[in-house]
């Protein structure tokens, strides 16, 4: 079957130069392996998700000469799968409903996690509010006490969601279920993912997938250390088009930054973990 690997895009907003890295990186690392890579839009959120977004990532792809294997893959047309995922996980014991709103979560914090005030486990201790809308989380220690060998820790991310209450998803549970089902065997993420991944791998276990290999490259940030991101506002990749830049002036730009060059036009495979 040979080696695969994707470009995952969300499109709740159009692509910046951050994203033009990690294309970049994702195709330069298919080169050398000589890997499919796939294009998967990730748009689980229909709040924030837009067809015109979806429609401007293959514009900005065809015009960074990025090209795919295969036809485009959405999550929201995959639902199906996540909730077969999901029914096995709740007959393994392994979640349960949650009726906390963020700022009780926050108000109940007794510790920080990775991503903000960690869940203190009031629904998985005494039940959630009756009539209230539902989210599921993971009951971290007792998923633990199924798996052995792992090789990343996910405790610091306690019992996190994975079925959101406006969402029958997470992006944790459905980039798990679709990385197996499309035969994913090397993922190119940014670094800002790398702790997360504990938690990935510790789903792949519960659910008996295939764990790919992993490589994370490098970011671009702002001077005082911020990651380019739609929510800093970084230049979108149109825009920058429309001021008449061109692909190679944007890959002499991340040239100039250490580490990247090497990221982008890899001569040899990276050290996948």
């Amino acid at each position: 079957m040979g080696f695969v690997t994707r470009f995952a895009p969300s499109p709740t907003g159009h692509l910046h130069l951050g994203h033009a890295l990690s294309a970049w990186a994702v195709a330069g690392q298919a080169r050398v392996l000589g890997a499919r890579m796939l294009l998967r839009l990730e748009d689980i959120d229909p709040t924030r998700c837009r067809r015109a977004y979806a429609l401007s990532i293959a514009e900005d792809l065809a015009w960074l000469g990025l090209t795919y294997d295969g036809p485009v893959v959405s999550q929201s047309a995959r639902l199906s799968l996540y909730g077969e995922a999901i029914a096995r996980l709740r007959a393994l014991g392994l979640i349960y409903p949650c009726s906390c709103t963020r700022r009780q979560v926050a108000a109940a914090a007794r510790a920080q996690g990775p991503d903000g005030p960690l869940y203190a486990g009031t629904c998985r201790d005494r039940g959630p509010v009756p009539g209230r809308p539902l989210a599921w989380r993971l009951n971290m220690a007792a998923a633990l006490e199924r798996v052995t060998g792992m090789t990343r820790d996910p405790r610091p991310w306690g019992d996190l969601v994975l079925v959101r209450r406006e969402t029958p998803t997470s992006y944790h549970l459905a980039v798990v279920v679709d990385d197996a089902a499309q035969g994913i065997s090397h993922v190119v993420r940014g670094k800002d993912l790398e702790a997360i991944t504990a938690v990935h791998e510790l789903l792949q276990r519960l659910l008996d997938l295939p764990r790919p290999a992993y490589l994370f490259h490098d970011l671009i940030c702002h001077g005082d250390g911020r990651k380019y991101s739609k929510s800093e506002r970084a230049p979108a990749l149109r825009d920058l088009r429309a001021q008449g830049l061109r692909p190679e002036d944007l890959r002499l730009r991340l040239y100039g930054i250490p580490n990247l060059r090497r990221q982008i036009d890899p001569v040899e495979a990276g050290d996948f973990l």
